[in-house]
């Protein structure tokens, strides 16, 4: 039997999910987790100037790859990245946002800490986050193996985002074990991947004929300057997929 504590168990049912790296920025709250992230062989962290970008990042890694993963802190964090979820959730892109909390007890106590809007209600941005994704869950050491796996099984199905939220935990209950139990997490398929490719296809597509078919419209003397002004200076398509 093999078992792993929090942490690693979560970043085992990532990677199962196909997702190799981990977009974010550190903050207090997820620094614990990080190092967990930073040790693990096979899921490579990717560190972003700022949570919106990290947010977008994780967006176009999951059109490519069809799932991503994005860690984020607790409040400022969070909010803000979710714009980039919203948009994830929007054109049905699963990302796995992953929120590092504060401790399970100062949540239950009511304290007031930092990050936090000072009444003792830490589920603020719990209830903000869930209005854009398809699944969320508040994780405990006794709850997690459920959880982690219904959370992620749900975006991967719905093809949208999932929400996390981890609660630093003192050095002994983040060493408590967890069973591995075996579950197949990954459904991800070939027309999942070009599903969320189309906006760029498309843009590809429309890009290419605009630029080309113009000389055949000029010759024709059916194509007047501003539209070549305007074909000229398109922007390059992006790469193909």
């Amino acid at each position: 039997m093999k078992t792993l504590n929090v942490g690693d168990y979560l970043l085992h049912r990532l990677q199962q999910a196909g997702i190799r790296h981990l977009f974010g920025v550190p903050g207090d709250y997820n620094l614990q987790f990080l190092d967990s992230v930073i040790a693990h062989p096979e899921i490579v962290w990717v560190g972003c100037a700022n949570e919106l970008n990290a947010a977008y990042a994780a967006d176009g890694y999951g059109r490519c790859h069809g799932a991503a993963a994005l860690l984020t802190t607790f409040g400022v964090g969070e909010l803000s990245a979710i714009n980039g979820i919203a948009g994830s959730y929007a054109e049905y892109v699963p990302v796995i946002h992953i929120v590092g909390a504060p401790a399970s007890r100062a949540q239950q106590q009511g304290d007031c800490v930092h990050h936090s809007l000072g009444d003792g209600d830490f589920h603020h941005f719990l209830r903000m986050a869930q209005e854009v994704s398809t699944a969320s869950a508040v994780l405990t050491a006794e709850n997690a193996v459920e959880e982690i796996d219904r959370v992620i099984a749900e975006a991967l199905h719905q093809h949208r985002p999932g929400y996390l939220l981890l609660g630093w935990m003192s050095r002994q209950r983040r060493l408590r074990c967890l069973m591995l139990r075996p579950r197949h997490l990954s459904i991800r398929t070939p027309q999942l991947r070009q599903l969320l490719l189309l906006p760029l296809n498309a843009y590809w597509l429309l890009h290419s004929v605009l630029r080309y078919w113009p000389i055949s419209l000029l010759r024709a003397g059916n194509c007047n300057r501003r539209y070549l002004h305007f074909v000229n200076c398109a922007p390059s398509p992006p790469p193909r997929y």
